[in-house]
């Protein structure tokens, strides 16, 4: 797969599929790194924090997968990763379009099993692929 630097050139069909790909590596680096709770629910419906996401994977395709990459671009995913976490994150779960009562009660029942955010996901994506 190509990374989709700029998704507001993809049609709807490739949209999903390129999110669905981006999950499964959002999926691997919750689990990896323990982020169940300062991961954002609703991440994927904020087209900012998307870009963001998308830009933090491109560096770490770059860092764990070219043979050439310099060893300092690990440090600088992990040093990114921390600021995405620290400054967009908080954000969206303060400034987001939804209510913090809603996204509290997301988090306490969905963060803790990634199977029941696969299914919120693939439901929103189905539910805009019928809107």
């Amino acid at each position: 797969m190509t990374v989709p630097w700029a998704w507001d050139e993809l049609d709807a069909d490739d949209r999903a599929a390129n999110l669905i790909e981006l999950w499964g590596w959002v999926r691997g680096l919750i689990a990896r790194y323990e982020l169940y709770d300062a991961w954002p629910v609703c991440w994927y419906r904020h087209d900012g924090f998307v870009a963001e996401v998308t830009a933090l994977w491109a560096l770490w395709l770059q860092a764990y997968h070219l043979e050439d990459a310099p060893p300092d671009d690990a440090l600088t995913f992990h040093d990114r990763l921390r600021g995405v976490l620290a400054t967009s994150a908080a954000e969206l779960r303060r400034h987001g379009r939804h209510d913090p009562g809603e996204d509290a009660a997301l988090l306490s029942r969905r963060m803790r099993s990634l199977d029941q955010l696969d299914r919120a996901l693939h439901a929103d994506l189905q539910q805009a692929a019928q809107a």
